[in-house]
């Protein structure tokens, strides 16, 4: 494995070039390599098969090889070749690695998966959207309420704490999250979930945050994951690498989350599969952790649909047959839909998908408790689903989605959660309870396989 010291040399070492030329390497050489390799989108088979994930993989090692890391702080391009990618997978598959979460009753453990498993993907659930300082305690108790949920994937992101709203690298960063750090703890006790995982930290932005947390015993490194996530596309700067040799240093498990957007740099879903692979990979190579996460959307700001589906299934696949390392995701959905049966369908479509593609773990299935119970059943139900029998179902779904989706009105705003659950009682809010348990309905009709005890209150 390199070291991150060697990418701090290279950093320094490397070709320099603007921003802007490297954006356009990233694009030219995309747009060949999907070409060359013959990548191409099915969108009648959003679980893609052996072939197309182990294309996307040799497509992935001459791009990383080709395009790189960009260091945003010194300006240069940091560079591999394709032996050392290849070296990096070849350590995950014969090292396979696996992650202790929580504490107690809350412990858990993520190992890698394939999508012939029985056993489901271990569910988190994440927070989403800016959250309120009134509830943002009832907002943790309700998730960690939920007995489907095993963790926090993400958790937290407050607005602003009597009015003070946190900028990055000044005190009152430090100042919100600090009260956060509090309120999520709390949360925690009032569910009686004390040692649940609380995921990656949010509102804390720069490294000197992070350790003002850590130092005051609120998160460690059974109940945290910090960041070492790449900017889209491909470009780091020097925080990203001071993290992770601070996490090596101390036994923490950094965040690995690649991103890539459909649209974008890397064109449609077969070059933004090979972004989401590289981008991966790069974060593996210098933070060496035990997961990887994966994230698409379009770059209009929404998700959950085929073309973003297949994008996951692509990369998720190749990973699981070409390197092993545990690969976590979302329950991606255009959430100003939020409170109509299609976000539902969406999440549950991407759950299924997320299941049959390997995906070791979801860090938010689901917004809320509720939804996660219902996604979790799903999940139970697909593991070990023939692929063919996933696809047939995800297309009933995607059918329902497309022919409902021309009706409808997103909202012009981020739907909260005092909009679906009740702030005093922490339970859902009547009719949004009505809701889900029409979605479920429906889904169970499209020939989702939910158990006999699902109960939806």
């Amino acid at each position: 494995m390199i070291s991150v010291l060697e990418f701090q040399r290279r950093s320094e070492t490397g070709p320099v070039m603007e921003v802007n030329d490297f954006d356009m390497v990233v694009a030219s050489t995309m747009k060949k390599l999907v070409k060359k390799y013959g990548i191409t989108y099915n969108p009648e088979e959003l679980v893609v098969d052996d072939e197309t994930a182990d294309k996307v993989f040799q497509a992935t090692v001459e791009y990383l090889s080709t395009v790189g890391l960009y260091n945003v702080s010194t300006f240069r391009q940091i560079q591999f070749t394709k032996d050392e990618i290849e070296e990096i997978a070849r350590d995950y598959r014969e090292n396979p690695r696996t992650q202790v979460f929580g504490r107690g009753k809350e412990e858990i453990t993520i190992t890698p998966r394939t999508g012939k498993d029985s056993r489901p993907p271990v569910a988190m659930v994440g927070s989403t959207g800016p959250i309120q300082q009134e509830w943002h305690v009832q907002f943790t108790q309700s998730l960690a309420d939920e007995p489907t949920n095993h963790g926090m994937g993400c958790s937290g992101g407050i607005k602003s704490v009597d009015g003070i709203e946190p900028k990055a690298g000044t005190v009152t960063e430090l100042h919100c999250a600090l009260w956060e750090q509090v309120a999520l703890l709390e949360g925690l006790r009032r569910a009686g979930r004390e040692g649940m995982h609380l995921g990656v930290l949010a509102t804390v932005f720069t490294f000197g945050g992070v350790a003002a947390v850590l130092k005051n015993g609120l998160r460690d490194q059974r109940n945290t994951q910090l960041g070492i996530h790449l900017m889209a596309e491909q470009k780091l700067d020097y925080s990203r690498l001071l993290t992770a040799y601070f996490c090596e240093q101390n036994g923490f498990q950094p965040w690995t989350s690649a991103t890539s957007m459909i649209g974008g740099l890397t064109g449609g879903p077969a070059g933004t599969a090979v972004g989401l692979l590289g981008c991966l990979v790069g974060q593996l190579a210098f933070g060496h952790g035990n997961l990887g996460s994966m994230v698409t959307q379009h770059l209009a700001g929404y998700a959950g649909t085929r073309e973003a589906i297949w994008t996951y299934s692509a990369a998720a696949r190749a990973a699981e047959r070409n390197i092993g390392v545990p690969i976590g995701g979302i329950a991606g959905a255009n959430h100003y839909l939020r409170g109509t049966p299609v976000t539902l369908y969406q999440q549950i479509a991407t759950t299924i998908a997320s299941t049959a593609s390997g995906l070791a773990y979801l860090w938010s299935v689901g917004v809320t408790g509720l939804e996660t119970r219902v996604a979790v059943d799903a999940m139970q139900g697909i593991a070990g689903m023939p692929r063919d029998k996933v696809n047939t179902l995800l297309n009933t779904i995607m059918a329902k989605i497309d022919g409902v989706m021309p009706g409808l009105k997103p909202t012009e705003r981020y739907l909260e959660f005092p909009e679906f659950y009740d702030t005093k009682t922490v339970k859902p809010k009547p009719k949004f309870l009505a809701t889900v348990k029409q979605a479920t309905e429906d889904l169970a009709g499209m020939g989702v396989p939910y158990s006999s005890g699902l109960v939806i209150d």
